[in-house]
């Protein structure tokens, strides 16, 4: 009997964004750009050729705020595994 055997990983994601904005109202016109932070972590479980990964994602923005993304996808893996 066979049984299959799950593997897993863990990972950290640094780096940075670059971002620009342009906004226009009117006689008013303002148009800034600039670059942010960017973390993240997750992990990624897989069976034989499916797996399931969960990611969490924080991009830190001008002042005080942030914005935080939680995704979750489904991989399927074609050819030898």
């Amino acid at each position: 009997m066979h049984l299959p055997i799950a593997t897993g990983s863990l990972f950290l994601r640094l780096g940075a964004f670059f971002w620009s904005s342009d906004v226009h109202r009117d006689v008013v016109s303002v148009d800034t750009d600039g670059a942010n932070f960017v973390f993240g972590f997750g992990g990624e479980l897989r069976v034989r050729s499916i797996g399931v990964r969960l990611e969490w994602e924080s991009l830190d923005i001008e002042g005080d705020d942030s914005l935080g993304m939680l995704t979750g996808s489904v991989i399927l893996a074609f050819g030898k595994i």
